[in-house]
């Protein structure tokens, strides 16, 4: 299984692979959309979720 997240930009994500279970934030203080993006043999998901970095 693969999994990756980034920020999404309208059309599309920023991907970065997801190592460890562990998702790096931007570091601009900022209100983001984030997308997370799973893929294995049988289909694939993505999930998006609004973050407010502080």
């Amino acid at each position: 299984m693969t999994i990756e997240a980034g920020v999404w930009n309208g059309g599309d994500a920023d991907w970065r692979p997801v190592q460890n279970g562990i998702i790096t934030l931007p570091e601009k203080k900022e209100a983001y959309i984030y997308a997370i993006h799973a893929s294995w043999k049988k289909g694939n998901a993505i999930y998006a979720f609004f973050i407010e970095v502080r």
